[in-house]
């Protein structure tokens, strides 16, 4: 065990924790990279999808005939749009056998909409462990609190007094590790939170947009 003069820094206070702390710890500071590295794979992401579904948009609005609209689609690979039109232009193409044009619409809106959500779904795996590091990291944080704590008890009963130096330690462990948890958590609840109503609004304007095909696409039935 250390004494409080020795307490100047949180590394100290790691290397100097309980191997259980030390566990709970290293595994909080684990969370946190990995939930800041995935913001920033998300945020990428976000972008890409929105650059590139602009980009199709201006292509889609130019008045191209549809073969070159497709063309250039088929390139913006991250564009849950550029997906949605190239699935109903195959899904166009198996329509018109169909005898019923309501049918053949709905079929058409259906491959488009799907196309488009496996694109987002794409993009967006792996939000579900910035949900996992915010509900668990508080918890893995709060074991290492409750586990300093016993500790410090424990010196406390061996040594049969509570100086400043029997208890510091332990209480430094706890403190630590309640706020790497809170640190850990409370960037990946923010980031889900807002990520998944990002990604939830491309879903709905990309179904939007299914719906549009559809109608366009079942003009030609």
């Amino acid at each position: 065990r250390m004494n409080p003069q020795g307490l100047h820094s949180i590394a100290e206070i790691v290397l100097h924790a309980s191997p259980v702390v030390q566990g709970a710890l290293l595994l909080l500071m684990f969370a946190s990279l990995y939930t800041w590295a995935l913001i920033f794979a998300k945020w990428r992401a976000l972008r890409r999808i929105r650059a590139q579904d602009e980009a199709f948009l201006q292509i889609y609005h130019a008045g191209k005939p549809t073969t070159e609209v497709l063309k250039e689609a088929q390139v913006l690979v991250r564009s849950p749009l550029a997906a949605a039109f190239v699935e109903a232009q195959r899904a166009y193409a198996k329509a018109q056998k169909l005898r019923d044009a309501r049918a053949a619409m709905e079929a058409i809106r259906q491959a488009a909409a799907h196309a488009a959500e496996a694109r987002l779904n794409a993009e967006a795996e792996g939000l579900v462990w910035l949900a996992i590091v915010a509900s668990a990291s508080p918890f893995v944080g709060l074991f290492g609190t409750v586990w300093g704590i016993m500790h410090t008890f424990r010196d406390i009963g061996a040594m049969r007094t509570a100086t400043l130096a029997t208890v510091a330690p332990g209480i430094a462990e706890a403190l630590v590790a309640t706020a790497l948890g809170l640190f850990a958590a409370i960037p990946a609840v923010v980031a889900y939170n807002r990520f998944s109503a990002a990604f939830a609004r491309r879903a709905q304007a990309a179904e939007g947009f299914a719906a549009q095909l559809a109608l366009l696409f079942a003009k030609g039935l």
